[in-house]
C-alpha cells in the first residue's frame, strides 16, 4: 500500500487497526501510518543540465514549494494564511529537507518528520480516528496519490463545532490547492529540461513547454475589493514614505500590495502608517491584478 493510491477500503481497514492498535502517543501512530502509506515528494530532471546540478531557477521552485507548505501550516495553527506568523522555530521544525540523488537531479523530501510536527500541534486533543484520516489525507495530498475528498468530507463532518477541525480542514483544503502550484512551480524551473517527473506524473519536452506557454497565455484582469486587513510588512522609499506592503486576512490571505502617497491625502496615510506601527486591522479597498484564479 506504501507507493499506490489507497482505496476507500483499504482506508477502513487502516483505520480499523489504528483504532484496534490503541496508540497511546502520536509518534507512534505516526509510525504506525507512514509504514504504509508514503510522505515522500520525489521530483526527478533529465536534461543536460541536470547532471548532479540543476539552475537557479529550479532551485526558486523548491523554495515556493516550502512557501506553500508554510501557509497551509499557518492556516492550521492560526486560521490564516500569514507566513509573519510563523516563528523562526516553526519554520524549522516544519522545513522540508530536500536531497539530491547523486548522479541525476533527483530531488527528494520526505514530510514525515513535519506531518509529526503536525500531529502534535494540531491534532493532540483529536481521537485517533480523526487522526489517521487526516494523517493519511495529508499523505495522499503530497503524494498525488489519488486524494480521494471523502476524507476531507469526513473531516468537514466531525465536531463542526471545534474552532481547531475548521482551521484543519482549510489547511487540507490549502494543501490540495498548493499541488497545481507546486507543479507549475518545478515546470516553470526547468524549462529547458527534456523531461520532469513529479511523483508517479511525467511531462516530457513537450509538455513542460506547453505548460510555461498555457501559464504565460492566461489573461491578466483587474478586480476591486474591499475588507479588513493587517499590514503584516512594510518597506518604504529612501524618503520614508511608504512604498509597499503585505496585507493579510482570513478571507484572502497575504497579499503583496503596493501603495502610492500620492494617491491619499495625509489622513489617509496617518491611518495607514497608525495600522503598522500599532498592529491594528485597517479598512481598505484594494485594486487586484490577478492572473487565472
Amino acid at each position: 500500500m506504501n507507493d499506490a493510491a489507497v482505496t476507500p477500503q483499504e482506508l477502513e481497514v487502516l483505520i480499523q487497526e489504528v483504532i484496534s492498535q490503541n496508540f497511546d502517543d502520536e509518534e507512534s501512530l505516526c509510525a504506525f501510518i507512514f509504514d504504509k502509506v508514503s510522505t515522500r515528494l520525489t521530483i526527478k530532471i533529465k536534461g543536460k543540465d541536470y547532471q548532479s546540478s540543476f539552475p537557479t531557477s529550479f532551485a526558486q521552485s523548491l523554495i515556493e514549494i516550502q512557501n506553500n507548505f508554510y501557509r497551509a501550516v499557518s492556516i492550521a495553527l492560526f486560521g490564516e494564511e500569514n507566513l509573519k506568523r510563523l516563528t523562526a522555530e516553526k519554520r524549522k521544525q516544519y522545513e522540508l529537507i530536500f536531497i539530491v540523488s547523486k548522479g541525476s537531479t533527483e530531488v527528494e523530501s520526505d514530510y514525515r518528520k513535519s506531518f509529526f510536527q503536525f500531529c502534535k500541534d494540531i491534532m493532540k486533543d483529536m481521537p485517533p480516528k480523526t487522526k489517521a484520516v487526516t494523517l493519511l489525507t495529508l499523505a495522499l495530498i503530497v503524494t498525488g496519490g489519488g486524494l480521494s475528498y471523502q476524507y476531507i468530507n469526513y473531516l468537514s463532518d466531525t465536531d463542526k463545532e471545534k474552532q481547531q477541525t475548521v482551521r484543519l480542514t482549510r489547511a487540507i483544503d490549502k494543501l490540495a490547492e498548493n499541488q497545481e502550484r507546486n507543479i507549475a512551480a518545478v515546470l516553470k524551473g526547468v524549462r529547458g529540461a527534456d523531461e520532469a517527473t513529479i511523483n508517479d506524473q511525467v511531462f516530457d519536452k513537450a509538455a513542460i513547454a506547453d505548460a510555461n506557454q498555457r501559464a504565460e497565455r492566461i489573461p491578466h484582469q483587474s478586480d476591486t475589493t474591499t475588507g479588513t486587513f493587517r499590514i503584516v510588512i512594510a518597506s518604504t522609499k529612501e524618503q520614508g514614505s511608504i512604498d509597499k506592503f503585505t496585507l493579510t486576512s482570513a478571507e484572502t490571505g497575504e497579499i503583496p500590495s503596493i501603495f502610492d502617497e500620492d494617491n491619499f491625502n495625509q489622513e489617509d496615510i496617518d491611518k495607514v502608517w497608525d495600522a503598522i506601527k500599532n498592529k491594528r486591522p485597517i479598512q481598505l479597498t484594494l485594486t487586484l491584478d490577478k492572473q487565472g484564479d
